[in-house]
């Protein structure tokens, strides 16, 4: 699950990036952050590697069959201080 501590994370890398590619080109400064939009797409993509991520350590480190393991839609917490996670359910 993403959250808005991941919206956060993402715009301060973005931001970095392009400051760093500004410096390579002999400009100053890059994109303000509060100029760069993070979508909700985007945190989707990053849920779903964290739960694919989760998966591989599981079946890696603790021996569970992988097909016994299934990864669900990625989803956004609302929630302002919500935290990064994988959510894991036992059926």
């Amino acid at each position: 699950m993403a959250a808005a501590k991941d919206r956060t994370a993402l715009v301060g890398q973005v931001a970095a990036a392009r400051e760093k590619e500004a410096g390579k080109n002999g400009r100053k400064g890059g994109a303000a952050a509060e100029e760069i939009v993070i979508s909700d797409e985007r945190l989707h993509e990053l849920a779903a590697e964290r739960a694919k991520l989760a998966k591989e350590a599981m079946i890696t480190k603790h021996a569970i069959a992988h097909e016994r393991i299934f990864l669900c839609h990625p989803e956004i917490d609302a929630d302002p201080a919500g935290e990064p996670r994988v959510a894991l359910r036992l059926d």
